[in-house]
């Protein structure tokens, strides 16, 4: 007769850890890989000053024209090292631009924007369900000591 083991709970934890961390892991890399074919929305009020103060912003992928589109946003163009940022009015459908920064991607995990005065913000990428909406986590720089 043959006896199977029971699942415990330290045993169910750890699955669903290692499955929670995989998902996160290929978000995030589907992220990066497609980040230079794909435009995503924000609220509307970023700016070089908001950008430098928020500590996350949160991205929605735009899958549809722009006409779909049903309030004010921000719109974020990433191609070729260059970050597009755009102020969409849906009520005139008329764009103004927020900056073009440089960008770009350290290791698949890091999304570096260089600022027009040559701040240089680095965020962390949270996918949030299925690879349509990301959160963009500000990391904090590590302080260098200094020898006296």
């Amino acid at each position: 007769m043959c006896h199977a083991k029971q699942p415990t709970m330290k045993n169910i934890t750890l699955v669903i850890l290692l499955l929670i961390s995989s998902v996160t892991c290929f978000g995030q890399s589907m992220f990066f890989d497609d980040l230079n074919s794909s435009t995503w929305t924000s609220s509307s009020d970023i700016s070089d000053l908001s950008l430098k103060s928020y500590n996350d912003i949160p991205l929605a992928k735009l899958i549809y024209s722009r006409d779909s589109i049903n309030k004010d946003v921000t719109i974020w163009t990433f191609r070729d090292s260059i970050l597009t940022i755009v102020k969409y009015s849906f009520q005139q459908k008329t764009d103004s631009l927020v900056g073009k920064y440089k960008y770009s991607v350290n290791d698949k995990s890091v999304l570096q924007i260089t600022l027009q005065d040559g701040t240089v913000l680095k965020y962390k990428v949270g996918i949030v369900s299925t690879g349509f909406y990301a959160v963009l986590y500000r990391t904090k720089e590590k302080k260098q000591k200094t020898k006296k």
